[in-house]
């Protein structure tokens, strides 16, 4: 299926997005009235409708990058809106717990729901967070109970919250990848791998706050790529804000703080021969530190006043069930245990090895969808998309054209990396390896992946390897999404079974 380049966006373009964003408020309107496995049944009929569409287009020619995005994005939003709909809200979750259980995210949303006001203690589990996805969802939780909707039905219906999150994040990430030079088959190819990763599934039902500190998350990231080009006051303030906001929602927002100084030291590099152009960049990082850190840091500041809590406090879990700090370094690091590759599935007993933790729950979570031959597949594909992530990577800090944008993306998931790391390391349990802690690392293989469907040899003797590249990412990236829509929308219409 060939791809066209197509024009940039103009005002037919826009009129596109307008009625592209009609359209996906039209489907959650409808989504709400829908039971769980008519939402995975309908989902499913539409996706196969926006298949036979991007057909029926490419056969007549006119299925231009533009296009073929616009249907991705009504496919994951889609899928992500089905998914909080047939997902039950105690289902797949991380410390959110129940309406009746008086402790967790869904306590900390219900009391910001009953009082209007912060929770006047940090003992009770998951009260330590900063509150701004409490806040939100805990004023729509507000609403619900108003309108005469029971605590099962409001905090069901908090998944939308977060799906809408989950949406936002996708398109979020779509602009990121036009940022970085994606305009074809790459965008294509990076937006494909977003719509249909699990991940943005799973968030799309998670009713603790990871999902918003992703879409801030990846908003801080577009006004870095956004300052990296024009570092001008506007583009400051607005990734201040983001930056703020994100670590409003969760402490870890904060993991972005060294690509961002990674972005400012280097242009104070390159103008240090021009102390005239150094000033005004200074004054306008200053300005960024002056927005960013009271926005971020007024609840830790609040927590530790009031009650004693560190900064950046996370609490140790008691060393029993999930604990694997007994197991060597190199077991958790390196040394993959094969035999556990007989599930797809995460193990909640003994899955101590790192990498293949971060693997399993990148497509599963700690969930299990049953037997069959589409989880394999999926666990499959998306090994095999490493190697043309690895090679876009790879080939983006080598083009010069490239070379700024691919620098700044390899700081992001770098560092994320060793983070995640370091944190599985520091805290020696099962559910610290899950894939949430590595999701800034998503955008950018994307994009890297893009870069191994888009950017061309510089010498025509390396034409054949080219097609083999785009071949085995094209191959790959359709049985991945293939795949990833069979698990969850089979989960789906099983539900109800």
């Amino acid at each position: 299926m060939t791809v066209h380049r197509g024009k940039p966006l103009t005002a037919v373009g826009r009129t596109a997005w307008l009625a592209a964003g009609t359209a996906v408020l039209c489907l959650l309107g409808g989504a709400v009235t829908l039971t769980g496995a008519a939402a995975a049944q309908v989902t499913a009929g539409v996706l196969i409708a926006l298949t036979g569409a991007a057909a029926l287009l490419a056969l007549r020619g006119r299925l231009t990058a533009e296009r073929a995005c616009l249907l991705l994005l009504a496919a994951g939003i889609l899928l992500r809106i089905a998914y909080a709909l047939y997902t039950g809200y105690g289902e797949r979750q991380h410390d959110v717990w129940l309406v009746t259980s008086g402790k967790g995210h869904m306590a900390y949303i219900q009391y910001i729901a009953e009082h209007l006001s912060l929770p006047d203690t940090n003992r009770t589990w998951q009260f330590y967070h900063p509150p701004l996805h409490h806040i939100l969802a805990g004023l729509l939780y507000r609403l619900l109970t108003a309108c005469g909707a029971a605590a099962e039905t409001a905090a069901e219906k908090l998944q939308l919250l977060t799906a809408f999150y989950s949406g936002a994040a996708l398109i979020v990430s779509d602009r990121i990848a036009v940022r970085c030079g994606l305009q074809g088959a790459g965008r294509v190819t990076a937006l494909a791998f977003l719509a249909f990763h699990p991940t943005g599934l799973l968030l799309a039902g998670s009713l603790n706050n990871d999902t918003l500190l992703w879409l801030l998350s990846l908003l801080t990231l577009l006004w870095l790529l956004r300052w990296q080009e024009a570092p001008t006051v506007s583009n400051s303030v607005w990734m201040a804000v983001w930056l703020g906001l994100s670590m409003m929602a969760k402490t870890s927002g904060v993991l972005l703080a060294p690509a961002i100084a990674f972005a400012f030291c280097r242009l104070l590099w390159r103008a240090r021969r021009c102390p005239l152009s150094v000033r005004p960049q200074f004054r306008r990082m200053l300005l960024f530190g002056a927005v960013s850190i009271p926005l971020g840091m007024w609840y830790p500041v609040r927590n530790l006043l009031r009650f004693g809590q560190p900064l950046f406090y996370v609490p140790r879990i008691s060393d029993v069930g999930q604990y694997v700090g007994d197991v060597s370094f190199s077991d958790r690091l390196w040394r993959i245990p094969w035999e556990q590759l007989s599930s797809p599935y995460q193990s909640l007993t003994e899955g101590y090895n790192i990498p293949l933790s971060a693997w399993k729950t990148s497509l599963f979570g700690e969930g299990n969808f049953g037997p069959g031959v589409w989880p394999y597949l999926l666990l499959g594909s998306a090994a095999l998309l490493l190697l043309p992530a690895l090679y876009g990577a790879v080939l983006s800090l080598v083009r010069r054209p490239l070379r700024d944008t691919a620098q700044l993306l390899a700081c992001v998931a770098g560092f994320i990396t060793v983070s995640y790391t370091v944190f599985c390391f520091t805290y020696p349990h099962i559910c610290s390896q899950d894939f949430r802690y590595l999701v800034m690392t998503l955008p950018v293989v994307a994009v890297w992946l893009g870069y191994a469907a888009e950017v061309p040899p510089q010498k025509d003797t390396h034409r054949a390897l080219y097609r083999v590249r785009q071949g085995v990412t094209a191959a790959g990236m359709a049985l991945f999404c293939l795949s990833s829509a069979a698990v969850y929308l089979s989960a789906g219409m099983s539900a109800a079974l």
